[in-house]
């Protein structure tokens, strides 16, 4: 009898093994899928970053041309008067 019942419990374990495996392949593609998403998730933040950058550098551009621009206006004044 403890033989049978060794034999239930090795059979138990093999189902149950089984079962997580066949769990695990219906699980992989959504994993893939989880994967893939939170790539794309990872890459739209650095594109944003980069380009939030990039228009932080044409701010700084724009506004030390324009200090530039406002004092070469006021040394010109200043060569003529």
């Amino acid at each position: 009898m403890a033989e049978f019942s060794w034999l239930l419990v090795a059979l138990l374990l093999m189902t149950s093994l089984l079962l997580q495996c066949v769990r695990a392949e219906e699980v992989a593609p959504s994993l893939q899928q989880a994967d893939g998403l939170l790539a794309r998730v990872k890459r739209d933040r650095f594109d944003r970053e980069r380009e939030r950058r990039r228009e932080e550098r044409r701010r700084a551009e724009r506004r030390r041309e324009r200090e530039r621009d406002r004092f070469d206006h006021f040394d010109r004044r200043r060569q003529f008067h």
